[in-house]
Formats: C-alpha cells, structure tokens, sequence
C-alpha cells in the first residue's frame, strides 16, 4: 500500500500521501486505520488526520480541503494546509478504505488533481480488494484443510471401531461354531444352542 501513497503524493505533486483501510468495528462506527503512508506522517498528525479519514469514509464522498475553502482553517490539528481524499470502495459498493493527500504549504486542489486522486483510489481499491480475496481464500482452504484431517481422523476411528466390532462378530462366531460356551451378563456361563 505504501506503492501506492508515494504514487498518489508523485502524481497529485503532494507533501505526502496514506491509504487507510476500514475496519469493522461491532456497531454502526465507521472506522479506519492507516495502512501506510509515504512519507510516513508524523505520530503529532496522525490523530487529526485520522478524523478526516474517518469523515471521507463515513460521508462515501471526495474532499478536498485547502486555503481556498472555508474549512481548511478546520485541518490546524493536522499540521498541513491541505487536504485531499476519496472512499475506497469494493464490490457492491463495500467501503474499503480512504486514499488521501497532505501537503503542508498551501495550495489548491484542481479539478485534474482530484480527478487523479478518484483515478488512483480506484486502482488502489482493486488491489484492496484482490488482497481481501485472496486472504478469504487462504482462510478458506486452511479451512479445508482442517476440515480434511478431522474428516480423516474420524474416518480412521470409524475404521478402527468396525475392525474392532469385526473381531468380536469373529469370535462370537467361532464360539458358537465351536459349542464353546459364553459368558452371560452376570459372568455365568450360558449352554450352547442344541443344533
């Protein structure tokens, strides 16, 4: 994921750059975590950042935050002067994650640039998604796995219980053939059936 902020930052010509993935919390939260970031940002900005990646993910829409706009004065706790960032979305429209970018010197966000950022948040969705899928099917085939040497297991007790049931049908058989007698429930001995 870092390939993918240090491209963001190149291309939108940024300070910096994070992908941020969303976690599922119990409850109607929304709530991201930050992946990566390139440069990585500084532990002093990344709770404010975090508040405006949770924003861009709870809202499902771009932002774009700079000296231009009324609330960039709101990014002070961040330490940058602008701010830019769109919801990662999979499948179905899932909620994946935000890819945003920082820069610390003011400036203003184009419409190019933010086309270019929904360009490279799309990309960077697929790739979210294809890890996802490929983490499902790992847990799937562990599964699988398990699933197979439980099933082999009791496959190997079952055989063994009717090896052992065969053994005692066996000598029971041969006892009776024999006219040896067998012990009862109480330990007496039973006469063998006259023929």
């Amino acid at each position: 994921m870092e390939r993918f902020a240090r491209l963001t930052a190149s291309v939108l010509g940024a300070s910096g750059a994070v992908v941020a993935t969303a976690v599922s919390p119990p409850g109607d939260e929304v709530r991201v975590e930050i992946a990566a970031g390139w440069p990585s940002p500084p532990p002093s900005s990344t709770a404010g950042l975090a508040r405006w990646l949770r924003r861009v993910a709870r809202d499902g829409r771009p932002m774009a935050l700079d000296s231009g706009t009324p609330a960039a004065a709101a990014l002070a706790d961040t330490g940058y002067e602008a701010f830019a960032a769109v919801p990662l979305h999979g499948k179905g429209g899932v909620l994946l994650g935000v890819l945003a970018a920082f820069d610390t010197s003011a400036r203003s966000w184009t419409a190019q640039n933010v086309q270019s950022l929904a360009d490279m948040a799309e990309t960077c969705a697929l790739e979210l998604g294809l890890r996802s899928s490929e983490a499902r099917a790992h847990d799937a085939r562990r599964g699988a796995q398990q699933a197979q040497y439980e099933a082999e297991e009791a496959t190997g007790r079952a055989h063994d219980g009717a090896q052992m049931l065969k053994n005692r049908l066996d000598r029971s058989e041969r006892l009776l053939v024999h006219g040896l007698p067998c012990q009862g429930r109480e330990g007496a001995h039973l006469p063998a059936e006259p023929s």
